[in-house]
């Protein structure tokens, strides 16, 4: 007789060896003409043809196709899905899908749509992970994930409407509609996935690039001669604008500069500042303006500068959630302003790095600030309201690089040129960590929000540095040997025709594999990669942290990895789509295809890949019979509704502190993500889901 715990040890281990994954086929008889058009997303595909009724979309969700009738016979223009929304549209029709909600709605819309177009910000419909839009010169059309239907907004076209920028993130919609006159500000219609409700200003803001997150804000002259600034901030979390008009008579505008987009995880604030000359030489004046999207209000403060002490003359500069700018005291002491977007309030900073230093040089973080000048470096991190200050060895500076939440810049002495220092500051324990490398100021670097990379070509000597462990990796490749570095989320690589190290920012690994791997066979959480010699297949997952080999037959023709799984297409029967191993990063394992028909396209998602054929549809499902947990977490009582609703909280309250009876699937509990045993911190998290912020749970993992 099997014992209880015999009895969950068998349907777990079953469970595990049924980790494989599937493919699950589509018959396209009779589904209509014309050519294919496709996407894919994280987790969601989507397939109609040019003249058709039908709309196909697979869900890794639900594990099957499902087919939306639309009725009748449209003319399909577009098709795009992202994240957990699928949209389309035709001549007449839209139609949309929410993974979340597992539903679909189609409408017959309103009016001419606004414009189409091959670049997403000049055409008036796109789609982010949660949200899709379309607009006409009627109507804003949004299609919620977390409602599952589209709602519509009746608006007015400005008189003088020229052009307009269309831009969708995760929480919020935006169009902006400029008109004909100079120095006019544009119309803006939103909507925010936080009220779930729309809004609109006649006269609105800009949006800069990168594109801010939960919001955007930016400031108009409106005169055409710098006397007259309208500041715009609108915060997705209210669905509220906040308008401040400035009268700069006599003054000068000092504008912020947005930076490069890739170095900070969110874009929410923006700074500047109006200067006013009072007494030439003797006394100036500055308004500084700080706005974040998760406050929602403009910020100001007043600044009165005696020249005689002090000097001031504008000098903006934006961070992912501050901005900066900065005096020089007497003697060339800088003296920074800080707005801070984390608590919207302004700082002001004295680390004493001198302005009049033969070496300075300052860059914005996602989080941090970073600066230095001959003799000292100063790190300050925005988020502690935390600084620290290193005394520097060698001579001169170069190179910075900055992240979320670190910097690093290169030191070495002109004339002495054997060693260089590669010096790092990391704002989560706000200090400082030094590497000794060869001098080589021609480096090759590659970084992100949380990871720097160097190789110097000459002696082959690597360094691999992670914010998040705080720690530099050291490895060396052959001297005067081709390295190309890559980093994808969390996931790296350092690659040469001998040998390639990939990193594992997640598991905290570095494994080596002695082939070149393929450029595209890297993907956020794991890799598909072949090696040429041996015909063998390699993924590695950060999920489970191993690597999975396959020996095969065939010659490689195609391998491409973007998420959880990957695509490596190989030679069969004289073409090389004619046969798939897809990589399955949830359950370690390769699963072949061998499709029928003839080869029409080959996407790879997050979480699915698509293959289409002249006759077939196949989907790539990883998720099939592996474990419990599909989609969004939560569903803790393991109902027949996915939703989760107060039986699941009673539930969870019930394993917690009363009964402790077992739990049907542990992972629909981990509603905060953060992996271990489910605690009150779950229990707060579907509250809040449920009835106050209604921002989503974690995903299954």
């Amino acid at each position: 007789m099997l014992t209880l715990l015999s009895l969950v040890c068998l349907l777990f281990e079953g469970a595990a060896l049924a980790q494989t994954g599937r493919w699950v086929e589509y018959d396209l008889a009779g589904f209509g003409t014309g050519g294919g058009v496709y996407d894919r997303g994280d987790g969601c595909l989507a397939y109609t043809k040019e003249n058709s009724r039908y709309f196909a979309i697979f869900d890794v969700r639900v594990g099957e196709w499902l087919t939306v009738d639309m009725g009748s016979v449209q003319a399909f223009e577009f098709v795009q899905t992202r994240g957990d929304v699928v949209m389309g549209w035709s001549q007449t029709m839209l139609v949309a899908y929410s993974s979340i909600k597992q539903t679909w709605d189609t409408l017959t819309y309103d009016g001419t749509v606004l414009y189409t177009s091959s670049d997403e910000i000049n055409r008036s419909y796109n789609c982010s992970d949660k949200l899709a839009f379309f607009a006409t010169d009627e109507k804003l059309y949004v299609f919620d994930t977390f409602l599952g239907y589209w709602q519509d907004y009746a608006f007015n076209l400005p008189g003088s409407f020229v052009s307009g920028k269309y831009y969708v993130k995760e929480d919020y919609v935006a169009l902006v509609l400029s008109r004909s006159e100079s120095f006019s500000m544009p119309k803006n219609v939103v909507y925010s996935a936080h009220t779930r409700s729309f809004n609109e200003l006649e006269y609105g803001a800009r949006v800069f690039s990168p594109i801010t997150d939960h919001g955007f804000m930016s400031y108009t002259n409106t005169d055409g001669m710098g006397d007259a600034y309208v500041l715009v901030g609108y915060s997705a979390f209210s669905n509220e604008f906040d308008v401040l008009n400035y009268d700069a008579t006599d003054e000068a505008c000092q504008a912020g500069f947005l930076p490069t987009s890739g170095i900070a995880d969110e874009y929410t604030s923006y700074g500047l500042g109006f200067r006013r000359v009072v007494t030439p030489s003797v006394e100036v004046t500055c308004d500084f303006y700080g706005y974040d999207t998760y406050n929602g209000s403009w910020a100001s403060l007043p600044v009165s500068f005696d020249w005689t002490v002090e000097s001031y003359y504008g000098n903006s500069h934006i961070g992912g959630q501050f901005a900066v700018d900065f005096s020089t005291l007497d003697g060339g002491v800088f003296n920074y302003f800080f707005y801070s977007g984390v608590d919207g309030s302004f700082k002001v900073k004295s680390p004493g790095i001198h302005y009049k230093s033969t070496y300075y040089g300052f860059r914005c973080g996602g989080s941090v600030y970073m600066c230095y000048d001959t003799l000292n470096a100063w790190g300050y991190d925005l988020v502690g309201d935390r600084d620290s200050y290193i005394a520097l060895d060698l001579y001169k500076s170069a190179n910075l690089a900055v992240g979320e939440d670190w910097g690093a810049f290169t030191r070495y002495t002109p004339g002495e040129e054997d060693t260089m220092l590669v010096y790092f500051y990391n704002g989560n324990t706000n200090d400082w960590k030094v590497a000794v490398m060869p001098y080589d100021l021609s480096i090759s670097e590659e970084t992100s929000p949380h990871y720097y990379m160097y190789n110097d070509w000459n002696t082959g000597e690597f360094i691999y540095y992670s914010s998040k462990t705080d720690e530099i990796t050291k490895l060396n490749f052959t001297p005067e040997t081709s390295v190309s570095c890559h980093i994808q989320g969390d996931l790296a690589y350092a690659r040469s025709d001998e040998r390639t190290y990939l990193f594992d920012g997640v598991n905290e690994t570095i494994t080596s594999r002695d082939f070149n791997f393929n450029g595209n066979g890297l993907g956020l959480h794991s890799g598909a990669f072949y090696e040429s010699d041996s015909k063998t297949l390699y993924g590695y997952s950060t999920v489970t942290g191993n690597w999975t080999e396959r020996t095969i037959t065939e010659d490689l023709c195609y391998c491409f990895d973007t998420g959880y799984v990957g695509c490596i297409s190989v030679y069969y029967n004289g073409n090389g789509f004619n046969k798939q191993y897809a990589y399955n990063g949830f359950g370690d394992s390769w699963v072949e295809n061998i499709p029928e028909g003839t080869h029409v396209g080959l996407l790879v998602g997050e979480k699915t890949i698509l293959v289409a054929r002249s006759t077939k549809l196949y989907a790539f499902d990883p998720q099939s019979e592996i474990l419990c947990c599909r989609g969004m977490t939560g569903n803790v009582d393991c109902s027949e509704s996915e939703d989760p609703d107060i039986t699941d909280i009673v539930r969870l309250i019930d394993f917690l502190y009363l009964s402790h009876n077992p739990l049907c699937c542990p992972e629909e509990a981990d509603t905060d993500g953060s992996g271990g045993d489910p605690d009150i911190t779950d229990i707060v998290k579907i509250i809040d889901h449920l009835y106050l912020s209604h921002e989503p749970l974690v995903d299954c993992p």
